[in-house]
């Protein structure tokens, strides 16, 4: 539920982004998305390696984090998918290139079936250079 709450507040605040809009008009998309990439890597980059080191992968503690990562991969993937779906893919040209690599790394930490939903939308990008293969 409040993941829900959190999709509905973020969707009244994301402008719509097309290519026919100025860098500015989709700046406050860029921000969001340059969150959910810090977001994304917090776990992964910041705490991963130190909590496997100081506790190992069997510990509480390393659960613990597991849990907080698959938590806020879940919010990640809300956000995004509400994104993508409303606006389709965004190049670099309309958001920057961090909040770009964020949908392609919030795909990818998905669950398979999300995966897969996006698999088209994403090689249709790739294809007119919106994401890197």
């Amino acid at each position: 539920m409040r993941h829900l709450m959190i999709i509905l507040i973020l969707s009244c605040f994301i402008p719509a982004c097309t290519f026919s809009q100025t860098n500015y008009e989709c700046d406050s998309l860029t921000k969001l998305l340059e969150k959910v990439y810090a977001d994304d890597q917090k776990y992964r980059v910041d705490e991963w390696n130190s909590t496997i080191q100081k506790y190992g992968t069997n510990s509480e503690e390393f659960l613990d984090l597991i849990k907080k990562m698959n938590s806020q991969d879940s919010i990640n993937l809300a956000i995004v998918s509400n994104i993508i779906d409303k606006y389709g893919w965004l190049g670099k040209e309309q958001i920057s290139e961090e909040a770009n690599h964020a949908l392609s790394l919030v795909i990818q930490h998905a669950p398979l079936q999300s995966q897969l939903k996006y698999l088209p939308i994403l090689k249709e990008a790739v294809k007119t250079k919106k994401a890197k293969a």
